[in-house]
C-alpha cells in the first residue's frame, strides 16, 4: 500500500439482525465510511456469507456458539478479555503481536457516550465516586400500559419481563462499575442487589402474550407507588446505581425528589449522571437508550475509533 492510499478496515459482523443490519446500513449509506470500510464476513447462528458483495440470508451452514454477554459476565472472562486488549483499551503492549482493541460502548444506554466518557475521565486522572443510571420513569399511565406501549415500539426483549425483571439494567450497572475501576470480581449478576418489578405470579407464565394479558390486574400495585411518591413530593423511578468509594451497587425502585436530575427523564430516555471528583455536581448524559439506529450508531462510532487506531 502506497503511503497516499487511504486505509482499509475490513468488518466481520456477527449478527445481522435489527442492529446488525442498521450498522451495514450506516456503513454504506454514508461516502466517508464506505470509503474506510470493506465488510467481508457477515454470519449469524446458522448461516455465513463471505465476500465484498454479501447478503445475511445465503452463506455457509455454522454451528450454534454458546455465547456470553462478555462485559458482564464472569470476572474472569471480563479479565481476559482486558488482558488480551492492546493499550489503550486493554493491557496488553501495543505491539503486542495480534492483539486487537475492544470497544463496546453500545452496551450501555444504545449510542450514548457513557463509556467513552467515563474512560477519558479515568484516563485524564479523574477519579469516578458514583453512578446513577434510570431507565424508567413512571407518567400517568399504568404500569401494564407503559410496558405495552414500549414492547409495540421496540423498545423491550420479546419477552419484556427480560427488561421488567432488572436482570438487563443489572448487566449494564456491572459493565458500568468495571469500566469506573471497580474490581471486576466485586459484583456479579447473581451476588448484585435487584428489584424485580415483575408480579411474582407472572414470573413462571408460560409466555409473553400471557405475562401482557395478565399484567393490568397488578396496576393498582404500582398505581399506589406513584401515588405514595407524588405524596412525599416526589417521582418513581428504575435506578441503577454505583457507588464507587463504598463499594455498592444494584438496581432499586426508589422515589427521586423532584429537583434530582433523574426526576426529569421523560418517554423512553436513558439518563446517566456521573460524579467524579472534577464534577462533584456530575455529568449528566441522557438520550433515548434503544433502537437500532441510535445503536448502531455506538458500534459505527467504535468502528471508526478502531480504524484510526490500527
Amino acid at each position: 500500500m502506497s503511503a497516499h492510499a487511504k486505509p482499509i478496515t475490513h468488518i466481520a459482523l456477527i449478527g445481522p439482525g435489527l442492529v446488525g443490519t442498521a450498522v451495514l446500513r450506516q456503513l454504506t449509506a454514508s461516502p466517508s465510511l464506505a470509503s474506510r470500510f470493506c465488510i467481508v464476513a457477515i454470519a449469524n447462528s446458522k448461516l455465513m456469507a463471505l465476500g465484498t458483495t454479501l447478503s445475511p440470508e445465503s452463506g455457509l451452514p455454522l454451528t450454534q456458539a454458546n455465547a456470553q454477554p462478555g462485559f458482564s459476565a464472569s470476572a474472569d472472562l471480563y479479565n481476559a478479555i482486558r488482558a488480551s486488549a492492546r493499550a489503550p483499551t486493554g493491557t496488553a503492549a501495543p505491539s503486542a503481536g495480534t492483539a486487537g482493541l475492544v470497544y463496546h460502548e453500545s452496551t450501555v444506554g444504545a449510542g450514548l457516550p457513557l463509556l467513552s466518557t467515563i474512560s477519558d475521565l479515568m484516563r485524564t486522572g479523574d477519579d469516578i465516586v458514583a453512578l446513577k443510571a434510570c431507565s424508567f420513569a413512571r407518567g400517568n399511565d399504568t404500569f401494564s400500559a407503559i410496558v405495552a406501549k414500549a414492547k409495540s415500539l421496540g423498545y423491550t426483549e420479546p419477552d419484556p419481563r427480560e427488561d421488567c425483571n432488572g436482570q438487563d439494567v443489572g448487566r449494564k450497572v456491572l459493565i458500568l462499575a468495571r469500566a469506573a475501576g471497580v474490581p471486576a470480581n466485586l459484583f456479579s449478576l447473581a451476588t448484585l442487589p435487584i428489584h424485580n418489578l415483575v408480579p411474582e405470579p407472572l414470573r413462571a407464565l408460560a409466555s409473553a402474550d400471557e405475562f401482557m394479558r395478565a399484567l393490568p390486574a397488578f396496576d393498582d400495585q404500582f398505581t399506589q407507588l406513584n401515588a405514595k411518591a407524588k405524596a412525599n413530593g416526589a417521582v418513581l423511578r428504575y435506578v441503577g446505581f454505583v457507588d464507587v468509594k463504598a463499594n455498592k451497587a444494584g438496581v432499586e425502585l426508589r422515589e427521586v425528589a423532584l429537583d434530582h436530575p433523574l426526576a426529569g427523564l421523560r418517554g423512553a430516555d436513558n439518563l446517566v449522571r456521573i460524579v467524579t471528583r472534577r464534577f462533584p455536581n456530575g455529568i449528566v448524559v441522557q438520550g433515548a437508550g434503544a433502537g437500532d439506529e441510535v445503536t448502531a450508531f455506538g458500534v459505527v462510532a467504535d468502528l471508526e475509533r478502531v480504524h484510526w487506531q490500527q
